[in-house]
C-alpha cells in the first residue's frame, strides 16, 4: 500500500494492531535507514475480537514505573540507543536503533524488531470530536471480546508536548510470543493540535523497558505537512 493513508481513526488502528500481532512478521518492508524511512506495504488481516477487561486503574501504577525523565538529552536529541527518523508519512519520531523494520499498513505506520516480537504503531485519531481519554476508553470497549484480553489501566497522563494525553494499558495471550503480550496505547495532542496514537507492544517479560520506549517516541514525535 502506498504511503498516504486516507484516514486512521482509533478503531482502525486498534484492529490492525490486533491482526498484525496475531499474524507476526509479514515481510515486504523497507528498513528505516539513517535519518529517513521509506514506505511499503502489506495489508493487515481481520483482527480477533477481544474479551472484557477491568477499568479505572491508575496508569502509572499499572506500568510499574513513572514515565521516564530521560526521554530527551539536554540538546533535545534522543537518548543513547535511539535514533530520530523522518517518516515518509510526514512525521518525525524516535525509535530504538534496533527497531529497523518499517511498514505502512491499514492501521498506520509500524516499526518492528526483526521478527516482529516488539513493535511501535503510529496513527492519527481522526474521528470528529474525539478526545484523548474518550479515545482510549472506546478502544478498550472495542477490544472487549477476545480471549485473554485484560485491561490493566486506563486514564489521563501528562503530555510532554502540551495538551491532553491518555493511556490504555492492556495484555492478552499471544502464542507466537510464548505467552502474554502487553500493550500501552497513548493518545495525545501533537504540535499541530491534532490527536495521534502511539502504541508499544512486546512480550510481557520484556517490560517495563517499553514504557521508556513509548515516552521517547512521544517526546520526539513531530508532525509536519499533514500526516495520514
Amino acid at each position: 500500500m502506498a504511503a498516504g493513508l486516507a484516514v486512521a481513526v482509533l478503531a482502525a488502528g486498534a484492529a490492525a494492531l490486533w491482526s498484525t500481532l496475531a499474524d507476526g512478521d509479514d515481510g515486504g518492508r523497507d528498513g528505516a535507514q539513517g535519518q529517513s524511512a521509506s514506505a511499503p506495504a502489506d495489508e493487515a488481516t481481520d483482527p480477533a475480537a477481544p474479551e472484557p477487561g477491568t477499568e479505572g486503574a491508575d496508569v502509572s501504577d499499572a506500568t510499574g514505573e513513572a514515565p521516564s525523565d530521560e526521554a530527551a538529552t539536554p540538546d533535545g536529541s534522543p537518548p543513547p540507543g535511539y535514533v530520530a527518523l523522518d517518516d515518509a508519512e510526514g512525521f518525525r519520531i524516535a525509535v530504538p536503533e534496533e527497531w529497523s523494520e518499517r511498514s505502512a499498513e491499514t492501521g498506520g505506520v509500524f516499526y518492528r524488531t526483526t521478527g516482529g516480537a516488539e513493535l511501535i504503531q503510529v496513527f492519527r485519531v481522526a474521528e470528529p470530536g474525539a478526545t484523548a481519554l474518550g479515545s482510549v476508553r472506546r478502544a478498550s470497549e472495542e477490544r472487549s471480546g477476545a480471549a485473554g484480553f485484560e485491561e490493566v489501566a486506563v486514564g489521563s497522563v501528562d503530555n510532554p508536548l502540551g495538551g491532553e494525553a491518555a493511556e490504555l494499558v492492556y495484555a492478552y495471550d499471544h502464542e507466537e510470543s510464548g505467552g502474554r503480550r502487553r500493550v500501552v496505547e497513548r493518545v495525545f495532542t501533537a504540535s499541530d493540535d491534532r490527536l495521534y496514537a502511539v502504541l508499544v507492544a512486546a512480550p510481557e517479560s520484556q517490560w517495563p523497558r517499553h514504557e521508556e520506549i513509548l515516552d521517547v517516541a512521544v517526546t520526539h514525535f513531530e508532525p509536519y505537512g499533514s500526516p495520514f
